[in-house]
């Protein structure tokens, strides 16, 4: 069997075999994190339940990594594919050292920004949060924020590993779950301290793999300047892409204040969900962006790349909708299984298992989405993902108005099905038209 697959790999071209291997790595260190990730979620669930305590844990630790994940966005959208160009170009050095000083001083920023902003949030009674899920979410404000401003710096050092051909900050992520689940398992009596701790130390520990393992000679050191010649074609987009990525990372973000209406447990049961779907959404969001960005970006040829693009666009999509006929059916058990014990109760698990079967709509659209988005980042294609930010929002925010209030939790997850759906034929529009196309 071995030597077949290796046969068949070798048939194909010398791209092909490239986007092959890098997604063959990608997707099993993102197998191992998100085994991970799944062991900590059954842990919370026996623990907690899906009341007050993850209510206000998934709100927090949501908003505090909208602003990360715009940061890690920009950086995999405008950063890699400079690293991956430029890699030996004079003065790379001086900025990856003024970007790491950079990135922990707006780590820092992030994160006190994040604490006061929550905290005057909800403490006025901004959010409408019902007075336990208050209660708990100021008293983990702090430690999350903190969160926030190690994300920022893990963002620069995850790029350095992809641009030096590793993956191993795929495999890293898995330290943040499984510090967590231990932390879970082994303070019985910590309350949310627990998991909130555990979240923390594991990021402090992913932090410090990732700037040991780090493949840049002579290893970064920061600087607080920004004299590298670098910084003129990185900032040229960044104030574009970070706008898009602001106004569409802020759909999460709405619909976790807009669910909120709905009662306790709603927040719960969206992030119970959306963490099932997630072992799928991730083969785009990771696995797809870590391991076809680079060869886009290092493949030049206009008309090949586009080639290589619709191909695996077309043919994530076709896998998606596979996984969805099969996955449908299987999802209340699946619920059950991992989650049905202890606090969580079979009522609870109607609930998840019904957003869940809504959510799986997502996973066609927004793989073969994912995949456009590489080659329009490989192109430099700024003013695109802005114009997708924006159409974006505009779709989600609209169709949760009109869903949730009818189908609740699930109206969530449809609203961001028919967000992907758009977003999905506009890109394609983007990149086979070539004047829409130019690097802004």
């Amino acid at each position: 069997m071995l030597s077949c697959a290796r046969k068949r790999l070798q048939a194909l071209g010398a791209d092909q075999q490239r986007v092959v291997r890098a997604l063959m790595h990608v997707s099993l260190f993102v197998l191992v994190g998100r085994l991970a990730g799944a062991a900590r979620e059954v842990a919370i669930a026996a623990r907690y339940g899906a009341g007050a305590e993850v209510d206000a844990y998934v709100l927090v630790s949501g908003l505090v990594g909208w602003p990360v994940s715009v940061w890690t966005s920009v950086l995999s959208t405008v950063l890699l594919p400079l690293l991956v160009r430029e890699a030996q170009a004079a003065g790379m050095a001086r900025f990856r050292d003024e970007l790491l000083g950079a990135s922990l001083l707006l780590g820092l920023m992030v994160g006190l920004a994040c604490a006061g902003a929550l905290h005057f949030a909800i403490a006025g009674g901004h959010l409408a949060l019902a007075p336990q899920i208050a209660a708990v979410a100021l008293a983990i404000i702090p430690a999350l924020a903190l969160t926030a401003a190690i994300g920022v710096v893990l963002g620069f050092y995850s790029m350095l590993l992809m641009a030096g051909g590793s993956h191993l900050n795929t495999l890293l992520e898995g330290a943040a779950p499984l510090t967590a689940l231990a932390a879970v398992l082994l303070i019985p009596g910590g309350g949310i301290v627990s998991l909130v701790g555990g979240t923390l130390a594991g990021l402090v520990l992913q932090l410090a793999l990732s700037a040991v393992l780090q493949p840049a000679r002579p290893p970064p050191w920061p600087r607080l300047s920004f004299q590298a010649r670098v910084w003129t074609p990185f900032t040229r987009g960044v104030a574009i892409v970070v706008a898009g990525q602001v106004v569409i990372s802020a759909t999460g973000a709405a619909d976790q204040l807009m669910v909120a209406g709905l009662g306790v447990s709603a927040n719960a049961t969206l992030d119970y969900a959306n963490r099932l779907i997630a072992l799928a959404m991730s083969v785009g969001a990771v696995v797809v962006a870590r391991s076809m960005l680079p060869v886009f970006a290092g493949i030049g040829d206009r008309s090949r790349t586009l080639r290589l693009a619709g191909g695996w666009s077309a043919a994530l999509f076709t896998a998606g909708a596979a996984g969805v006929i099969v996955a449908w059916p299987l999802a209340p058990w699946a619920v059950q299984l991992l989650f049905e014990r202890g606090a969580f109760t079979a009522a609870d698990t109607a609930a998840v298992a019904g957003a869940l079967r809504t959510g799986l709509l997502q996973v066609p659209p927004f793989l073969a989405g994912m995949v456009m988005v590489q080659l329009l980042a490989s192109r430099s294609a700024y003013t695109a993902f802005l114009l997708l930010g924006l159409l974006g929002f505009v779709v989600k925010v609209g169709l949760n108005l009109v869903l949730i209030p009818r189908l609740g939790v699930a109206g969530a997850m449809a609203a961001s099905a028919g967000m992907y759906l758009v977003n999905v034929v506009v890109l394609h529009v983007i990149a086979y038209s070539p004047d829409r196309t130019r690097a802004a």
